[in-house]
C-alpha cells in the first residue's frame, strides 16, 4: 500500500506514492566536479554569475545533467537583485518560473550549494552489460494535483505522463511473508493481518464518530498512543507503521497531528496550513511598505547582459507566447484549426487550452486555475468575433466559404491568389510577372495547391465533426480528469520537470557550488547574503530586495543566526530529520520470483533495514530496455536504522542481498546487481512532539517588521510531496506579485 493511494501525500519514495525529497538538500553531495566559479574579495560582487547547468541531457556518469556551455557574465559592478533564492531545488525552479511569468523584468538570482539544480530530484541513465536503465535516486512517482497538472501542461509534459496501472498490488511484509493489500473495501476485509473484529470496530467508530478528534487534544499525541486510545494496535502495526516507515522513515512516536495532516492529508490542521501564502493573503498579512523593484534605476535586467536599467526582452517562453497572439504566425495547420474553431464555437469565443501533449506554452495561464484561457496549440483569431460575423483586414480580402481570416501561412497564400500579381508585404508587383518561366510555373502550381487544400479543409469537418471538439474546453477538462489524482511518473524520469524549468532560467543568474553563510539586513529595503566559496576562506556579498530561503530547518537556523532570537533558532535546530539510502538493483527473471501484478511492498518488520521497495520495471516498462531482468528500487535507513547511511557500499550490498533473499524467492543463491547507491543525509523531516506548535511560533516570528521581504518556504513548512512544492511555489509567487513586487 502507498500513503498516497490511501488518501495521502507520502513524503518518502518508500511510501509508494511519492518521494518527499522535493525540497532542497541539507547536506548531500552530487557526484562529479566542475571548475570552481571565480569570486572577488569580501563585500564585493563576484565577476558575473556563471552556471554550468544550461540545456542538459541525461548522463550516465554524473546522473542528471551534462553542461552544454556557459555564457559571459554581466559587467563587473555591484548589483542589487530584485529576488535572491537560496537553494536550487524543485521549489526554487518553480518559483523562478512563476515569478518570471508574472513579472518578466525582475532579476532573480538562484544560489545553489550543489553542482546542479533539482535538489532531491535526480535521474540517471545507467548501463550494465549492454542493458540500459533509468534510475531515480530521489522521488519515483507522485500524485498529480491541480497545480502540478497545470505546470506539466504549461511545460508541455502531458504527453510524457505515465499513469501507474491501478491493477498493481501493494504488499505489506510481516512475519517473513508478503501480504497483499487491495485498495477496496473488500480488499481491506480480506487483509489477513488485521482481525475481523478490529475491522468492524474501526468502521463502526468511524461511521458513528466514536473516537476523539485530534483537534480536541490540548497537547500533542503520538500516532501509536492515539491509535491505542481510540482504535487498536493491529491497524497501527500493520497499516500505519509501514506508512510511517515509507513516508518519512520515522517511528511510532511521530506527531499524530502532523502525520495525519501532512503525510496522509486526512484533515487540515487548524494550527498550520500547507498553503501558508494563501492563508496570509486571505488574512491580508503582507510585508510592511511594499515597493516596486521594477522601477528601480539600479535594476539589472535578466536578459540585458547585466546593464543597469537596460530594457530586457521577456523570457523565451513569454516571447514565444506573445508572438503567437500578437503576430498570429504559426507553423501548424491553421486553416484546419480555423474550421474546427467555427464548428466548436458558435458564439465566437476563442477555444482555450492545449491538448494533452501540445507543443506550446500557454500564454496567460500562470497562477490561474482555468484551463480555457488564452493558451493555444493552434492559431488565435486576429480580432474579436461575434456569432454572425467576423473581423476582416482590408488587405486580406473576404474569406471564402466562411473560413475565418486568421493570419496564417495558408491564408497568406489565399490572399496572394485573390490579389493576383501583387506582393501584399511590399505593395509591389509579384515575382510571378517578372520571374523566369520555371519559377512562374512553380508559382502557378502553388496556387493550384492552395485551392485544393482550401477545398479539402472546407469539406473535412462535414465528415469528421467530432474533430471539432479536440480543442474545446470540455475536451481539455476531460483529459485532465483522466489523470487528476492519479499516481504518475514521466517518460524520461522526474528530472524532465527540472530540465523544462531550466530552459526558462537565464543561466547567468544561477550560481552553483555556492553556500550561503548568513543573511542580515543591509538597509531598509535591502538584504545582504554572505556566501562562502567551497574549499576557500574567501567570501562575497549578494544584495537583494527580497530573499527567499528554501533550505531545511537546520540550515535555515544557521543562515538566520544573526537575526533570529536564540530560542527560535534552537527550535529550528532541534527539528529531527531521517537519513535515507536509495538503492537500485536488478536480478535476472529466472533467478527471482515476485508476486503477480506487484507494485512493491512496505515493511511492517521493526528490525528490517529495508523500509520499502518498488518493482520499478513492472511499474513503468520504459525504465529498462531488457525484459529479462527485474529492476527494484529500495530504501533503507530511517529512524530505526540511523547508522545505515554511514555503511560502506559493500556492507549495504550484503544487507540488501540477505533481506531480499528472505523477502522474495531467490533461486540459485543469485546475488543482486547493484546499479546505484545514493545516500541522503537529513533528507525528510520527522515530526516529533509539538512540531506544529514550534513551527507556528517560527512563522509568527517572520511576520514581524524586521523580517520584511525575507521569506522562508521548504518541505518542512509546506509539505514534502512534489505536488506540495509546486503548489506552494505558485502561492508564494502570487503573494509576492500582489505585495512586494506589485506596481505602484
Amino acid at each position: 500500500m502507498s500513503a498516497q493511494e490511501g488518501g495521502a501525500e507520502a513524503g518518502v519514495p518508500a511510501a509508494g506514492e511519492e518521494a518527499g525529497l522535493a525540497d532542497e538538500p541539507g547536506g548531500a553531495s552530487t557526484p562529479g566536479r566542475r571548475d570552481e566559479p571565480t569570486m572577488r574579495d569580501e563585500t564585493t560582487m563576484r565577476d558575473g554569475p556563471t552556471m554550468r547547468d544550461g540545456p542538459t541531457r541525461a548522463n550516465a556518469s554524473s546522473g542528471v545533467s551534462t553542461p552544454t556551455g556557459t555564457d559571459e557574465g554581466p559587467p563587473m559592478e555591484q548589483h542589487t537583485y530584485d529576488v535572491v533564492i537560496v537553494g536550487g531545488g524543485l521549489f526554487s525552479c518553480c518559483l523562478h518560473y512563476f515569478l518570471k511569468r508574472k513579472k518578466p523584468n525582475i532579476t532573480i538570482l538562484i544560489l545553489e550549494k550543489e553542482q546542479t539544480l533539482g535538489g532531491y530530484i535526480k535521474t540517471e541513465w545507467l548501463e550494465d552489460q549492454g542493458k540500459n536503465f533509468l534510475c531515480e535516486l530521489g522521488p519515483n512517482i507522485f500524485k498529480i494535483s491541480d497545480d502540478s497538472y497545470q505546470l506539466l501542461k504549461e511545460l508541455n509534459l502531458l504527453s510524457h505522463v505515465r499513469v501507474l496501472n491501478r491493477k498493481l498490488l501493494r504488499y505489506v511484509y510481516s512475519g517473513g511473508k508478503l501480504h497483499p493489500l487491495r485498495l477496496t473495501i473488500w480488499g481491506y476485509f480480506a487483509f489477513p493481518l488485521i482481525s475481523v473484529t478490529n475491522k468492524v470496530k474501526l468502521l463502526y467508530r468511524l461511521l458513528f464518530k466514536r473516537y476523539k478528534r485530534l483537534s480536541t487534544y490540548d497537547e500533542d499525541i503520538s500516532v501509536e498512543d492515539y491509535m491505542r486510545e481510540n482504535f487498536d494496535l493491529q491497524h497501527y502495526n500493520f497499516l500505519l507503521l509501514p506508512l510511517i516507515y515509507g513516508s518519512c522513515g520515522g517511528v511510532g512516536s511521530i506527531s499524530a497531528i502532523s502525520f495525519f495532516s501532512r503525510n496522509l492529508k486526512l484533515f487540515d490542521s487548524k494550527m498550520n496550513s500547507l498553503r501558508v501564502w494563501q492563508e496570509r493573503a486571505r488574512r491580508g498579512v503582507y510585508p510592511v511598505g511594499p515597493f516596486d523593484p521594477v522601477n528601480r534605476a539600479d535594476r539589472v535586467d535578466c536578459l540585458s547582459g547585466g546593464k543597469a536599467g537596460g530594457a530586457a526582452p521577456p523570457p523565451v517562453g513569454l516571447q514565444h507566447s506573445f508572438a503567437q497572439r500578437m503576430n498570429h504566425t504559426y507553423d501548424q495547420a491553421p486553416s484546419f484549426n480555423s474550421v474546427l474553431y467555427r464548428q466548436d464555437t458558435p458564439s465566437g469565443d476563442t477555444v482555450g487550452g492545449d491538448s494533452v501533449g501540445g507543443d506550446t506554452i500557454g500564454g496567460d495561464t500562470a497562477g490561474g486555475d482555468s484551463l480555457g484561457g488564452e493558451a493555444h496549440s493552434g492559431p488565435v483569431n486576429s480580432g474579436p468575433t461575434t456569432s454572425g460575423s467576423e473581423s476582416r483586414s482590408p488587405e486580406r480580402g473576404i474569406p471564402e466559404s466562411g473560413i475565418p481570416s486568421n493570419s496564417s501561412l495558408s491564408n497568406d497564400e489565399c490572399a496572394t491568389e485573390r490579389h493576383a500579381g501583387v506582393d501584399a508585404m511590399k505593395g509591389q508587383r509579384s515575382f510571378a510577372d517578372t520571374a523566369p518561366p520555371v519559377e512562374g510555373c512553380l508559382h502557378f502550381v502553388k496556387r493550384i495547391y492552395a485551392k485544393c487544400k482550401r477545398a479539402v479543409l472546407q469539406v473535412m469537418p462535414l465528415f469528421y465533426p467530432q474533430l471539432a471538439k479536440k480543442g474545446s474546453k470540455a475536451y481539455e477538462q476531460k483529459k485532465k480528469k483522466k489523470i487528476l489524482g492519479k499516481t504518475i511518473s514521466l517518460k524520461y524520469g522526474m528530472y524532465e520537470i527540472i530540465d523544462k524549468l531550466k530552459k526558462n532560467i537565464n543561466k547567468k543568474y544561477v550560481w552553483t557550488n555556492e553556500e550561503v553563510d548568513f543573511v542580515e539586513k543591509h538597509n531598509e529595503d535591502t538584504w545582504v547574503c554572505t556566501i562562502k566559496k567551497k574549499h576557500s576562506n574567501k567570501t562575497a556579498c549578494i544584495y537583494g530586495r527580497n530573499v527567499i530561503l528554501t533550505v531545511n530547518s537546520k540550515t535555515c537556523a544557521n543562515i538566520m543566526r544573526k537575526i533570529l532570537p536564540p530560542e527560535m533558532k534552537d527550535n529550528l535546530v532541534n527539528v529531527q530529520y531521517t537519513n535515507i539510502i536509495s538503492v537500485t538493483v536488478y536480478y535476472h527473471k529466472k533467478d527471482i520470483t515476485l508476486p503477480p501484478n506487484c507494485f512493491g511492498f512496505l515493511s511492517a518488520d521493526k528490525t528490517n533495514h529495508i523500509l520499502g521497495c518498488f518493482y520499478t520495471s513492472n511499474m513503468f516498462k520504459e525504465r529498462c530496455n531488457d525484459d529479462s531482468v527485474v529492476v527494484l528500487t529500495l530504501y533503507m535507513g530511517g529512524q530505526n536504522n540511523p547508522n545505515d547511511v554511514y555503511l560502506e557500499e559493500k556492507e549495504i550490498t550484503q544487507i540488501v542481498s540477505k533481506e531480499l533473499t528472505k523477502i522474495f524467492h531467490v533461486q540459485n543463491n543469485a546475488q543482486p546487481v547493484i546499479l546505484k547507491v545514493k545516500k541522503w543525509f537529513d533528507s525528510i523531516p520527522f515530526y516529533s512532539h509539538n512540531y506544529e506548535r514550534h513551527l507556528k511560533r517560527f512563522l509568527n516570528e517572520l511576520h514581524n517588521p524586521q523580517y520584511r521581504n525575507l521569506f522562508v518556504d521548504s518541505g518542512w513548512i509546506t509539505g514534502t510531496s512534489i505536488s506540495d512544492r509546486i503548489a506552494s511555489a505558485r502561492d508564494l509567487s502570487e503573494f509576492m506579485a500582489a505585495s512586494v513586487l506589485a506596481v505602484k
